[in-house]
């Protein structure tokens, strides 16, 4: 377990740094689809037999890297389509519901684990998670929302560089 988490983080790390050098102009795409890949990964962890550990880390790692590859375009989506005064509330908010994600979602998985074993509810709740990700791809409110972002980060460009001269 050490080895995972461990190379996970370096996995976030790289993900991070990636996503900071390779900017999207299609934030929303690559949210969901990097988190659809995160997901499934986590299914394809459980998947590897004992035999297999070292398979196990590697998909664990490559959910750290979409992970992390992911979050930031949702966070930069949420900084530029959130009015200034309300971004604080809104983090906030995010902030508090991500952490409550933990607790609730362990108090769902104990009693299922429990019922089906450990590695049925991450390959299920893997493969869940990944159809919701796919599924918002058909999601019109959400490419509103990255035209949105889209639009905004222009309108926000446009007013530095009026600055500028």
């Amino acid at each position: 377990m050490l080895w995972m988490e461990g190379i996970s983080g370096v996995g976030m790390i790289v993900g991070g740094i990636l996503i900071s050098v390779l900017p999207s102009k299609r934030p929303i795409l690559v949210l969901l689809l990097s988190f659809a890949v995160s997901c499934g990964t986590i299914s394809l962890t459980a998947l590897a037999g004992s035999n297999a550990f070292w398979l196990a880390i590697v998909w664990w790692t490559v959910s750290g890297l979409t992970f992390s590859i992911g979050n930031a375009p949702m966070t930069s989506v949420l900084q530029t389509v959130v009015p200034n005064h309300m971004q604080g509330r809104v983090l906030s908010l995010l902030s508090t519901i991500m952490g409550l994600a933990g607790p609730f979602g362990l108090a769902i998985a104990a009693p299922l684990g429990e019922s089906f074993g450990v590695r049925s509810v991450f390959i299920g709740g893997g493969i869940l998670s990944t159809l919701v990700c796919v599924v918002a791809l058909a999601s019109s409110a959400m490419w509103k929302l990255e035209q949105a972002a889209i639009d905004g980060q222009a309108l926000q460009t446009k007013l530095e560089s009026e600055q500028v001269v």
